[in-house]
């Protein structure tokens, strides 16, 4: 009963901060959002307020994760099979439209970069969909380095753009998501090699799944209302950011009920002894 509540409280507080950030992030772009500069309208406290929330929210998860988690350990199978595979084609389809996205700027502008994202996109790709697959592990932490060091390269392409001002509140918060995101992949890469941390898989999932959320979902409803151009050099990552997010959320549910599963397993176990 108590691994359940400790569940309950940890999933309902990443939702109800993903929830808020989510609708605040969405009214401060129609309302705040100057496209020319990328900031928000000076003295504007509500786009503040959005980014203390996101920032609160995951210090919460990580002490939550490493009070209530730390001790626990898990074998992470799939627990809701349909909602895993439908995670896994989401995360794959957002690593393909991303490696098209590659190919078309290679295309335009020549530069030999592309080719190489394009290449680690697809191995994205390969890696979400092998997941919940039954396939050697060897062949996971094989496509799961490539995916975080895809992953990496939006860190690093994120502060070398600079037709935007690197700290824009847009761009820090891009930055952070991607950060989660390659967090949330290196430690599925852990549980692949058998050596999992369940506190940080356990935090990273939920940062991945709130940040990636925050950052995507707001963006792309941005770009398609006009608020932000149309030729953004992220509009392609943002997706998938949000396959990422889809993703880590089914994987968080999954470990989650696999601690609560697994411990009250050792309860019954140590009852009949």
């Amino acid at each position: 009963m108590e691994n359940k509540k400790t569940a309950n409280i940890y999933i309902l507080s990443a939702a109800g901060a993903l929830l808020l950030s989510l609708a605040l992030r969405v009214f401060n772009f129609f309302m705040f959002f100057d496209s020319n500069s990328g900031y928000y309208t000076s003295g504007a406290a509500l786009p503040i307020i959005s980014n203390c929330i996101l920032g609160a929210a995951c210090v919460f998860l990580l002490i939550f994760s490493l009070l209530k988690f730390k001790k626990k350990s898990f074998g992470l199978q799939p627990r809701a099979p349909k909602a895993q595979y439908a995670a896994t084609v989401i995360a794959s389809l957002a690593s393909v439209a991303l490696a098209v996205s590659d190919l078309i700027k290679a295309i335009d502008t020549e530069n030999r970069i592309y080719i190489l994202s394009f290449t680690l996109s697809l191995m994205t790709a390969l890696y979400f969909a092998a997941v919940t697959v039954e396939i050697q592990n060897v062949f996971k932490a094989i496509t799961g380095t490539f995916a975080v060091i895809r992953i990496a390269i939006l860190v690093i392409a994120c502060f070398s753009d600079f037709s935007v001002a690197v700290n824009t509140p847009d761009r820090v918060i891009y930055a952070l998501s991607a950060a989660s995101a390659m967090l949330f992949v290196a430690s599925e890469l852990k549980l692949a090699v058998g050596k999992p941390r369940s506190w940080l898989y356990v935090f990273s999932a939920a940062a991945s799944a709130v940040l990636c959320s925050a950052s995507s979902i707001p963006s792309i409803i941005a770009f398609h209302a006009g608020i932000l151009p149309s030729d953004n050099t992220f509009y392609g990552e943002y997706y998938l950011l949000l396959g990422v997010a889809v993703y880590s959320a089914v994987r968080l549910l999954s470990a989650i009920r696999s601690v609560c599963d697994e411990q009250d397993t050792e309860n019954v176990s140590a009852e009949e002894q």
